[in-house]
């Protein structure tokens, strides 16, 4: 079999990065969103439709 390695130059690597840390940051905001609307007890459908997170992972936030 064949081992093929696949490198990135740093120029294409960056981009991949700077776009992952992009998610992660919006992800982070929409949980914290999620969280500060349990605090003043909004019913979870609703958050669900303003942050498009599951009842899965705002349900988690819950049991913090």
């Amino acid at each position: 079999a064949t081992t093929e390695i696949y490198t990135l130059s740093l120029h294409d690597a960056l981009p991949i990065s700077f776009e992952k840390g992009i998610e992660k940051g919006k992800i982070k905001g929409k949980l914290e969103v999620a969280k500060n609307l349990l605090k003043n007890g909004i019913e979870i459908e609703t958050i669900i439709k303003s942050t498009e997170l599951t009842a899965k992972e705002i349900n988690e936030l819950k049991d913090k």
